[in-house]
C-alpha cells in the first residue's frame, strides 16, 4: 500500500510540475515511468532512513536517476553504512553511491548563496539542458547530480560550477 501511495504521490507532483518551469522547457534524459520510478525509490528510501533514525535519515539528501541512487549529507559516521545498506535493499536500485561530509560541514547561508549562484550560472548556458542538474553544496564544495545528453555536457557543467564565485571544489556524478 505504501508504494503504491508513493506511486500515485510522485504521478501527481510530475503532472503538477508540467508547466511551472521559470526558465526554458524543462528537460530530461529519462523516460516518464523511469522519473516516476526514480521518484518511488527515492520515496521509499527516505522513508527507511527516517525511520531507522530522524534527524540522521534528514541529513541525508537522496538522488536517484534510472535506478543509480546517490546519498549526500553530513549524518553521523555509525549511520553512513546503515543507509547504504538500506538504500541497496529497495527494490529498482541499480547501485548506491555515498557522498558524505563531516559532521557539522553545514549547510549555511553562504552555501545558499553558493547554490544559487551556480543555478543561476548552469541556466545562463544556454548550450546546456541544466533543468536535468540537481546540485547540493556543502562549505562551499558543490555536489552534481543528473543525467545529461553528453559527456560534453558534464564537462561543460563542471567548468561553469568551477568558474561561479564561492566554489571551493565539484564532485560531479553527472552521467551522460
Amino acid at each position: 500500500m505504501n508504494r503504491l501511495f508513493n506511486l500515485v504521490l510522485a504521478a501527481a507532483l510530475l503532472l503538477s510540475l508540467a508547466g511551472c518551469a521559470v526558465y526554458s522547457v524543462p528537460h530530461d534524459e529519462r523516460s516518464v515511468g523511469t522519473i516516476v520510478d526514480d521518484s518511488v525509490i527515492v520515496s521509499d528510501i527516505k522513508a527507511d532512513l527516517v525511520g531507522m533514525d530522524g534527524s540522521d535519515g534528514l541529513a541525508t539528501k537522496v538522488y536517484s536517476f534510472g535506478g543509480r541512487v546517490y546519498l549526500v549529507g553530513e549524518p553521523s559516521v555509525s549511520f553512513r553504512d546503515k543507509a547504504v545498506r538500506a538504500a541497496r535493499q529497495v527494490k529498482g536500485v541499480r547501485s548506491v553511491t555515498p557522498h558524505w561530509f563531516a559532521p557539522g560541514t553545514g549547510r549555511t547561508m553562504d552555501d545558499t548563496v553558493v547554490a544559487t549562484r551556480v543555478r543561476t550560472n548552469l541556466i545562463a548556458e544556454k548550450a546546456l539542458s541544466s533543468t536535468q542538474i540537481e546540485l547540493e553544496v556543502y562549505g562551499g564544495h558543490v555536489v552534481l547530480m543528473g543525467m545529461v545528453r553528453a559527456a560534453a555536457d558534464v564537462d561543460r557543467a563542471v567548468r561553469v560550477t568551477r568558474a561561479t564565485q564561492g566554489v571551493r571544489g565539484v564532485s560531479s556524478y553527472l552521467i551522460p
